[in-house]
């Protein structure tokens, strides 16, 4: 979904007067082409890399080696023991030859390989009958350890857990993401929505300068009371250019991390509504279902089987060894092209155990291979904490949110008091019956009552993503089903 959402919005121009991002179009954009995005990616793909090199030796692997031509003439004067006498020897050689080999390394079995090894030999000498040689060789080779995996095997293994880690780790980059966006994103709507708050309080502080001002020049209030409401009416001017000035600031923060250009248009939507929808969340499901998909405690129980794959990888490498070989040859011979393949029989064939044992090694075998199990067992203390850890977390999230909930019903009913508290002042006030100062401390009541509402609702939701990082699941797996 997020992909599809992101595609629109790159191919869509940005004009004045767009329609505004809704937090998931933000959400979208940001796993597109987000710097932080790009850089998850780039190690994710650099882990890929790793795994496809340390695949190479399990590929089969054909090599040529060829030489074309070799020629050789020899002349010199050798000794002849029959004649007593020095006779001149005169050779000439002319070599082709060429040799495949397919080798083909495979998990738990070994390393194959076979290889075929031609050659041609043109002979001639004054003092020996010249000749020509087809030779044909096939040979089947095969290797494997015995005690323990292979190096190559062991650099696979710990490649795949790398790769299963690094996962892991993009996926965590991206909800840590999603829950960077959607803070800046509720900024942005925080301070948008209290310019609004600003603007009505602004408004409400000049239509009773006004009424003051009209007050005074009939002679029904004292002049130091429309002074005060003067003052107050500059302080609404000053906070509404703060906020101003605090959304562009919002807006350039969310700019960064959605991956826009400063000078690109950017909008939100602001909330919706009054009211806010309740998830009846189920302490021990959220504790049983974050358990479950923690990506840290599954990046955990990466770690601890890298680190048994290098207890096992140091008990074989200080241990006794020992590799089996077999060989199997094959040869074909004679002065005919078509001899190689019909004079084609076994001329070699055998095996060995190749074992090495260390007898004593001043303890060194056992330092290495308990430093290991420490390790390992210091990996599994930690895991039991970390889960405590995560336990806490999701509890906190869970009793967050639960409080978030009530707050937003304290404050609404807050709010309503202090718009009929604030509406009997203004009728006192119009009708003579109260000071500025009433009128002006239930502004103040009023304009801090929309305040608090309004945050208490932001924060509401910023507690649903706190929990869905704690439990890394959406809120409707976490819902109690009546």
């Amino acid at each position: 979904m997020y992909c599809c959402c992101a595609w629109i919005l790159l191919c869509a121009p940005v004009r004045a007067g767009a329609q505004p991002f809704s937090l998931a179009q933000c959400l979208a954009l940001a796993m597109e082409q987000s710097p932080q995005t790009q850089r998850n990616r780039q190690v994710l793909e650099r882990s890929l890399l790793q795994l496809q090199a340390q695949r190479s030796p399990f590929a089969p692997r054909l090599q040529l080696n060829m030489m074309l031509p070799s020629y050789g003439e020899s002349r010199q004067l050798v000794d002849n023991l029959a004649l007593t006498t020095r006779v001149r020897d005169e050779q000439t050689q002319l070599q082709y030859q060429g040799n495949l080999e397919l080798s083909q390394r495979v998990r738990s079995l070994g390393l194959f390989t076979l290889s075929s090894q031609s050659r041609f030999t043109d002979f001639s000498s004054n003092r020996q009958a010249p000749y020509r040689d087809y030779t044909g060789d096939l040979v089947f080779d095969y290797s494997q350890n015995l005690f323990a995996q292979a190096p190559e095997e062991v650099a696979l293994v710990r490649a795949e857990l790398d790769l299963a880690g690094a996962r892991l780790n993009f996926s965590r980059n991206q909800l840590l993401l999603e829950a960077q966006v959607t803070q800046t994103y509720y900024t942005l709507v925080r301070v948008q929505s209290q310019l609004d708050i600003d603007r009505q309080t602004l408004e409400r502080a000049r239509v009773s300068l006004d009424l003051a001002r009209r007050k005074v020049e009939v002679g029904f209030l004292d002049e130091t009371e429309a002074l005060r409401l003067e003052v107050d009416m500059f302080q609404a001017e000053a906070s509404y250019n703060q906020t101003q000035n605090n959304i562009e600031r919002a807006r350039d923060r969310l700019r960064e991390v959605l991956g826009l250009g400063w000078d690109q248009s950017l909008e939100v939507e602001g909330l919706a509504g009054e009211g806010f929808q309740k998830y009846p969340v189920s302490m021990e499901k959220a504790v049983a279902v974050g358990l479950s998909r923690r990506l840290d405690l599954q990046a955990f129980q990466l770690n601890a089987e890298n680190q048994r794959l290098n207890l096992r990888s140091v008990r074989s490498q200080t241990g006794p060894t020992a590799t089996l070989n077999a060989t199997v040859g094959l040869r074909g011979q004679g002065d005919q092209l078509s001899d190689v393949h019909q004079r084609l029989e076994r001329n070699q064939w055998g095996m060995n155990i190749r074992v090495n044992a260390p007898l004593i090694d001043g303890g060194e075998r056992r330092s290495q291979v308990r430093q290991q199990e420490l390790a390992l067992e210091q990996l599994q203390t930690d895991q039991e904490s970390l889960r405590q850890n995560a336990v806490l977390q999701i509890r906190d999230a869970v009793n967050s949110l639960k409080s978030a909930e009530r707050e937003i019903e304290l404050r609404q009913a807050a709010l309503v008091v202090a718009e009929k508290t604030y509406a009997r002042e203004q009728q006192r006030f119009d009708l003579g019956l109260s000071k500025s100062q009433d009128i002006l401390t239930a502004q103040g009541q009023l304009t801090n009552a929309r305040t608090q509402t309004l945050n208490a609702r932001i924060d509401y939701y910023l507690r649903i993503e706190d929990l869905r990082l704690a439990t890394m699941a959406d809120l409707s797996d976490l819902v109690e089903v009546h």
